[in-house]
């Protein structure tokens, strides 16, 4: 699902959330702690004061902190997917690979897809959507009954 513009967001209390509508009209509650927790880069927003210094950037396809820090409408938009169970975290199907011991043709071959997407997928460069993520876990109850 391509990203859209963002037109408003707001704080939701003193967390690292925020309530982002989109250019459809669409709003959508984001918990972004997780997403700061990963990233060394965005350690400045652990704290309450920058992080509520939130504002829209340059044609809304970012939240923008301070000039500095940004996300784009595209990761934003992602992480709502993931959140809302459309979308598999990347950080899942990187461990589903791990812990079946799948390359990644290996894991192109098991879910019947072209290798180039199983890296887009791993990488975090593209969504993965909820029949994959189904996929992943159908496969696996599979493999260990047949183990």
């Amino acid at each position: 699902m391509p990203s859209k513009p963002i037109t408003a967001v707001e704080v939701i209390g003193g967390r690292q959330a925020v309530r982002i509508t989109w250019a459809d009209g669409t709003a959508t509650e984001l918990d972004l702690s997780t997403h700061i927790r990963r990233h060394p880069a965005l350690e400045a927003l652990k704290q309450r004061k920058r992080f509520a210094g939130v504002t829209i950037g340059e044609w809304g396809w970012e939240l923008n902190w301070g000039g500095v820090l940004a996300v784009s409408a595209a990761t934003l938009m992602r992480l709502a997917r993931e959140q809302g169970g459309h979308a598999m975290p990347n950080a899942e199907f990187r461990d589903w690979l791990a812990r079946n011991g799948l390359s990644l043709t290996g894991a192109a071959e098991a879910l019947g897809l072209s290798r180039r997407t199983v890296i887009y997928y791993s990488s975090g460069a593209r969504p993965i959507p909820r029949h994959i993520a189904l996929a992943c876990r159908g496969w696996e109850v599979e493999h260990q009954h047949a183990a």
